[in-house]
């Protein structure tokens, strides 16, 4: 096996873990002690100053991960790729907006609760789609 096939398969495999591994741990770990440690107004800007980080290693594990893939010509690069594309959508239009609903909520404007719960539910749904995307290639990548 060449050596840059192997090289591949163990980026791959160590991103898609990376990957998962932190989609499961923000949600059931960091989120939920910062809500039961700090008061809510500063555990929300403490968590709105740590989802850019965040994101932004999500983008870079399964941007990597999806590159990997692409030099073995793995199929599951556009999963990947998909979580990679779809995180940077969410960290540059969704989050911005989220954000702005939820300060427009705390001033008091009519309808701003109902456009915040409704992008938050939208960006669980998406986390969710990308977790599990995630664990299938982490599956897959673990099998090459």
């Amino acid at each position: 096996m060449p050596v840059i096939t192997t090289l591949s398969e163990i980026i791959a495999l160590y991103t898609a873990a990376g990957l998962l591994g932190a989609m499961a741990f923000f949600p059931t770990a960091v989120a939920p002690v910062v809500f039961r440690a700090l008061p809510p107004d500063a555990a929300g800007r403490f968590l709105r100053a740590l989802f850019p980080a965040y994101y932004a290693y999500v983008i870079t594990m399964s941007g990597v991960c999806c590159f990997a893939l692409l030099l073995i010509a793995n199929s599951w690069a556009v999963a990947a790729g998909a979580i990679a594309l779809s995180t940077l959508a969410l960290r540059t239009v969704l989050v911005p907006r989220i954000n702005a609903w939820r300060d427009a909520d705390l001033e008091g404007e009519t309808g701003a609760k109902e456009k915040f719960d409704a992008g938050h539910r939208a960006s669980v749904i998406a986390n969710v789609v990308q977790m599990a995307l995630a664990a299938a290639l982490l599956w897959e990548t673990a099998r090459l």
